[in-house]
């Protein structure tokens, strides 16, 4: 363990957890797109979500080892926490349109 370790590793977190989000959007645009498979895609969806989860848990070990961070360590929390959030209402949102038998919405 390195007492000041490269900065970058924030950084690369950051875009770990985004391109994660954006899949999950992305699998969210793809559920509503096809109803007849809802149970299927809202695995995919928490399959995305639990990988957010892992994420989130990565940055903050690493944020508990880091003395120096390259941004404020509340920031560096505050971001990987949203983004960890908007995971977790892509999900609740598929996974209730299926809990809740929720017709698909239609298109105009």
């Amino acid at each position: 363990m390195k007492l000041f370790p490269k900065s970058q590793q924030f950084f690369d977190m950051f875009e770990r957890a985004a391109n994660n989000v954006l899949e999950g959007a992305r699998l969210l645009d793809d559920f509503f797109s096809d109803h007849d498979h809802w149970e299927t895609k809202v695995k995919k969806i928490e399959d995305a979500e639990h990988a957010g989860d892992q994420i989130t848990h990565d940055t903050m070990e690493i944020l508990n080892k880091t003395f120096i961070t390259p941004i404020d360590r509340e920031d560096i929390h505050a971001l990987i926490s949203a983004m960890d959030d908007i995971l977790d209402l892509i999900y609740g949102t598929a996974n209730r349109m299926v809990y809740y038998k929720v017709p698909p919405p239609r298109r105009t």
